[in-house]
């Protein structure tokens, strides 16, 4: 006896749905987590003298924000601005949409300098942002 066509097409619908519904939702939550973690890992490993570079790390969808700010927070690595800088990525991380990009940027002048090395404070030469991107795909099975 021939399979029932209606029940195949019955789970195609059903499939359908649940790419277009959950998938999505799923996927947003999972850019979510991997934006904040790998947001906290740059801000971790970010040479602090002043806390200028590490201040101006800015979360932005769908576009890089071109916001700096040179206010000098001042204070030992672990004072309050990681936390602040935290804060106001998860507030932008929260309103991601589907299909939306997810950027963390730092337009202080000086950051390339930093991400490779050249400050007295800088822990290790290969870049708060190589090796965040290299444990992020690790942990999260990147390419």
């Amino acid at each position: 006896m021939p399979p029932r066509r209606s029940g195949v097409r019955e789970f195609e619908l059903r499939l359908d749905q649940f790419v277009e519904q959950v998938v999505p939702e799923e996927f947003n939550n999972f850019k979510k987590v991997v934006a904040l973690d790998a947001l906290k890992s740059i801000l971790m490993k970010n040479p602090v003298l002043t806390g200028r570079s590490r201040n101006n790390w800015n979360v932005s969808l769908g576009t890089w924000s071109t916001k700096v700010d040179e206010e000098d927070l001042g204070g030992p690595p672990f004072g309050q601005a990681p936390d602040k800088v935290v804060a106001e990525g998860e507030a932008v991380v929260n309103k991601v949409q589907s299909g939306e990009d997810v950027f963390i940027v730092n337009n202080i002048h000086y950051i390339n300098l930093l991400e490779n090395g050249h400050s007295l404070q800088a822990r290790d030469p290969n870049g708060m942002v190589r090796r965040t991107v290299a444990e992020v795909e690790l942990h999260y099975g990147g390419r």
